[in-house]
């Protein structure tokens, strides 16, 4: 699963990827944790992706017999549409991704 990078307000960051992204979440200074037990605010895809791997995870926890590709196919499906010039991007959006879920 490709993960790209939007800001808090859902608009593509400079830095994300912009090739086939299957969807998009906040990676624009999100509030990491670093060695020493420090807190930073950093940016990168690489902040994208734990948001989806958190969904995932919660996917998982209420319905532990789903494959990878079921749990891919809950969070495209439960993801936002949102124009970015001409192409679409695809916010995870986890409310509707676990009410999915909870419809299957």
């Amino acid at each position: 699963m490709s993960i790209g990078a939007v800001d808090q307000a859902g608009d593509e960051t400079g830095f994300t990827s912009f090739g086939v992204v299957d969807v998009y979440a906040n990676g624009f200074e999100v509030t990491s944790n670093v060695p020493g037990c420090h807190r930073l605010r950093m940016s990168g895809t690489s902040q994208a992706s734990p948001n989806v791997t958190n969904l995932a995870a919660k996917i998982l926890a209420v319905n532990p017999r789903l494959n990878p590709m079921q749990v891919r196919a809950l969070i495209v499906r439960g993801a936002d549409s949102k124009k970015a010039g001409e192409r679409e991007v695809k916010l995870i959006n986890p409310s509707k991704t676990m009410k999915l879920l909870g419809a299957m």
